[in-house]
């Protein structure tokens, strides 16, 4: 289950640990829209990861943590430290970007 990120002290505790992909989107975003029913899908195709979303409308504050500068973003955590990040609507490429650290 993806999970909706409430505040900021939500955000740091769910990716403290393990490998958590982070979903940055918006309300008013098309493409956030379109990826969303493939980022549900690689949650179940790909479990050993946490997936999580953040709305940045909601959660202003996040920018303090991360720096989105985009919607739809999505960042790889690990133990609470990003390593990587991927900017954009491609179904494909957010495939690839999930199984580089499904297995980790």
């Amino acid at each position: 289950m993806v999970y909706d990120c409430v505040s900021i002290d939500d955000f740091k505790q769910i990716i403290a640990e393990g490998t958590t992909i982070v979903k940055f989107t918006a309300p008013w975003c098309t493409s956030c829209k379109f990826i969303s029913l493939y980022y549900t899908t690689f949650e179940k195709r790909y479990s050993s990861i946490k997936y999580v979303q953040v709305n940045i409308e909601e959660i202003k504050d996040i920018r303090a943590i991360v720096d989105v500068f985009a919607v739809p973003s999505f960042y790889c955590f690990i133990d609470g430290k990003i390593v990587s990040y991927l900017v954009g609507a491609n179904s494909s490429k957010l495939e690839e970007f999930v199984k580089k650290y499904a297995f980790i």
